[in-house]
C-alpha cells in the first residue's frame, strides 16, 4: 500500500479526513478558500485530486483542485456557493470535499510541422458534446403546445432545443429519427446520445406562436429547454428587474411575462342539479361536485364595500398643505425613485437545523383587488424597492 506523509500546522489539525479546523459561512454565487492546517507529501508520478462530496454537491457546493507531488504546503479547498443564500461550513460538521492520490505520466513533447488529422479538427468548446444545462442565469415560462400546457426553460448556456421523453409523450407530439445525432453532457458528467427528434412542435407564448424541432431527451424531469440557437435566432429583449421579455416579429412587439402561469381551463360541464337544500340530492363516493363564487359572492363574504371607506373620507383644500408639499416635493412624489441596490448587501435569516419556512396561503381578496396587488407588486420590483423572493 502506499503511504502518504502528513504534517500538522497546529496540534488541532486533525488527521487526514480532510477536515477543516474553521466555521465558515460562504455569501451567495461567491468563492472562498479554506484551509485544513494540514500538508502531506505526495510520493513523486502521484498527484492528487480533490473532489465534493455528494453531499456537498447537493448542498449547492463545487469543490475541486489538483495537488502537485513537489507542493508541500497546506492544503486549502477552493468552495463555491452556487446558491441564492449563504451556506456555512462548520468545523464540527459533516466532510465536504475528498482527496484522491492519483498516479500519472510524464510525456516527452516533440514538435513536429503537422499533427496527426482528427474527424474533430480544430472545433472547440461545444463540438463534440452539447452541453444540456449551465449555471448560467435561466427563464421559466408557461407555454401552449398544441392542446397542452408545459413549461419552458430558457438557457442561454444549452446548445440546442431539447424536450424530455415523458413530456413528449405527455403532449402527444410525433417524434421520430432525428437528421443529426447528437450528444449532451450534464453537469455531472452524465452524457446521452441524441437520436429522436420531434418535429414542428406549436408553441403558443402568451401569443407569441412559433414552430420548433426539438430534440427529445431520455430524462423524466426536463419539459422543453430552449438555449443558445433559439436566443440567436429570435433575440429577444429580456428585462431582468422586470422579469419580462420583448419578442420583435417582423415589427410586431410581444410582451412575454416570465412568471405568468397559464391558469388551467374547464372545459363545459353539465350541472344536472341546482341544490336549493342539501336534502334533495344525495352525494355519493365518485361524484364531481363543483363550487361556484361569483365576484359579487366573494366581495360579500370577505366584507369589501367601498361605501363603508368612502363614509369617512372627505376632500381637502388646505394652502398651507399644499404649499408645503409643493417646497418638499423631492420627498414627497407622485412615484417612487428606481432603487439600485449594492448585490454585496444582502439580507438573510438563518433557520436553525431541520427548520422550514413557514408556507401560508394569502387571505382570500376580490379578483378586482388581487389585480390591483399585482399591479402595485410589479411597480415595487420595476422600482427596485423589493425583490422576488429567492427561498429554497
Amino acid at each position: 500500500m502506499l503511504k502518504v506523509k502528513y504534517q500538522k500546522d497546529v496540534p488541532e489539525a486533525k488527521e487526514p479526513q480532510y477536515a477543516t479546523t474553521e466555521t465558515v459561512i460562504i455569501q451567495p454565487r461567491v468563492t472562498v478558500k479554506v484551509t485544513t492546517l494540514l500538508k502531506i507529501e505526495i510520493p513523486a508520478g502521484y498527484h492528487g485530486q480533490i473532489h465534493a462530496r455528494s453531499s456537498a454537491t447537493s448542498k449547492g457546493l463545487a469543490i475541486g483542485g489538483i495537488i502537485d507531488s513537489d507542493y508541500q504546503g497546506p492544503i486549502i479547498l477552493q468552495i463555491q456557493n452556487q446558491n441564492a443564500y449563504p451556506v456555512t461550513i462548520s468545523k464540527d460538521g459533516k466532510p465536504v470535499a475528498q482527496l484522491v492520490i492519483v498516479p500519472h505520466i510524464q510525456l516527452l513533447f516533440e514538435e513536429t510541422k503537422k499533427l496527426t488529422t482528427t474527424d474533430r479538427g480544430q472545433g472547440g468548446f461545444g463540438s463534440t458534446d452539447k452541453q444540456l444545462y449551465s449555471m448560467n442565469k435561466t427563464l421559466e415560462i408557461d407555454v401552449r403546445v398544441k392542446k397542452g400546457v408545459s413549461t419552458l426553460l430558457i438557457d442561454s448556456g444549452a446548445e440546442g432545443n431539447f424536450i424530455g421523453e415523458e413530456e413528449c409523450k405527455r403532449l402527444k407530439l410525433n417524434k421520430g429519427k432525428a437528421k443529426t445525432a447528437i450528444s449532451v453532457t450534464l453537469p455531472n458528467s452524465e452524457s446521452y446520445s441524441i437520436d429522436q427528434q420531434a418535429t414542428k412542435v406549436p408553441i403558443d407564448m402568451q401569443g407569441y406562436k412559433f414552430e420548433l424541432d426539438l430534440y427529445v431527451l431520455p430524462m423524466k424531469e426536463v419539459k422543453i429547454i430552449l438555449g443558445n440557437q433559439w436566443l440567436t435566432d429570435v433575440n429577444p429583449m429580456i428585462n431582468w428587474r422586470q422579469r419580462t421579455a420583448e419578442i420583435d416579429e417582423k415589427g410586431v412587439k410581444h410582451l412575454v411575462k416570465i412568471d405568468e402561469k397559464i391558469k388551467p381551463t374547464v372545459g363545459n360541464r353539465k350541472l344536472n342539479w341546482m341544490l336549493v337544500q342539501e336534502q334533495q340530492v344525495t352525494v355519493k363516493e365518485g361524484d364531481t361536485l363543483f363550487v361556484i363564487n361569483s365576484a359579487n359572492d366573494i366581495e360579500e363574504e370577505i366584507g369589501i364595500d367601498d361605501a363603508y371607506y368612502n363614509k369617512d373620507r372627505e376632500e381637502v383644500q388646505d394652502a398651507e398643505l399644499e404649499a408645503l408639499l409643493k417646497e418638499y416635493q423631492d420627498v414627497f412624489k407622485e412615484e417612487l425613485p428606481v432603487i439600485v441596490r449594492d448585490p454585496r448587501h444582502q439580507h438573510y435569516i438563518k433557520l436553525a437545523e431541520s427548520v422550514q419556512p413557514i408556507r401560508a396561503r394569502q387571505f382570500r381578496v376580490s379578483p378586482q383587488h388581487l389585480e390591483e396587488i399585482m399591479k402595485t407588486v410589479d411597480e415595487l420590483i420595476a422600482a427596485g424597492h423589493i425583490e422576488r423572493s429567492t427561498s429554497p
